[in-house]
């Protein structure tokens, strides 16, 4: 949700040398262009039961690795002129994996509590 938007998004978890990657892409009606939606990337983790960290990749830091290391990954310009990955799914994932612990890779992590009931269910006559 952005302001008074809210976006749906598919979601992807895979796991890869025991970290989680979760991959959202906006849903197709969700895709217009007067909204800027992307595809997201994103690294997940537990801290206990109750707390869900994500971290999404950082894209500026991925434009300035794309512009001074165009070999880096695989990739193409659209018609917007912003930057498509091409790569497989094994060369993606295997770029990921490289630079999942790389500081500005990806954003601050934002954590997610989960939230306990303030009420007790109804009982069920």
């Amino acid at each position: 949700t952005r302001g008074d938007m809210t976006h749906r998004f598919i979601a992807h978890l895979i796991e890869i040398d025991n970290r989680l990657i979760a991959d959202f892409l906006p849903q197709p009606e969700e895709i217009e262009e007067d909204v800027e939606i992307r595809h997201l990337m994103a690294v997940i983790s537990l801290s206990d039961n109750d707390t869900l960290i994500i971290r999404s990749m950082n894209y500026e830091w991925l434009l300035k690795l794309i512009e001074s290391q165009p070999d880096a990954v695989k990739h193409v310009k659209n018609d917007s002129n912003e930057y498509v990955l091409t790569g497989t799914t094994d060369e993606l994932q295997a770029f990921v994996m490289k630079h999942i612990d790389t500081p500005a890779a990806f954003g601050e992590p934002v954590e997610f509590k989960r939230q306990t009931a303030t009420t007790k269910p109804a009982r069920a006559e």
